[in-house]
């Protein structure tokens, strides 16, 4: 279990390089893939309280996606 949340610590870390550092389309939509990730991982482990938050991020993604796609040109 180590091994799995380290992998996707260092993917979400990525994603969020890309972002930061202008490849705004890719960094978002690995970030998007990555909390359903997480999610399906705080379910399948039993820890819901985490759940919330990742939702919440999952949430941050779609509209910065739906912004570009559709308010930014």
């Amino acid at each position: 279990m180590l091994w799995i949340e380290l992998a996707m610590s260092t993917i979400t870390l990525y994603s969020i390089w890309l972002v930061c550092y202008g490849r705004l389309l890719p960094g978002i939509s690995l970030g998007i893939l990555l909390q359903f990730f997480w999610i399906t991982l705080w379910i399948v482990t039993d820890q819901a309280g985490i759940v919330l938050l990742d939702l919440g991020i999952l949430c941050v993604y779609v509209k910065r996606i739906y912004d570009l796609r559709y308010c930014d040109g």
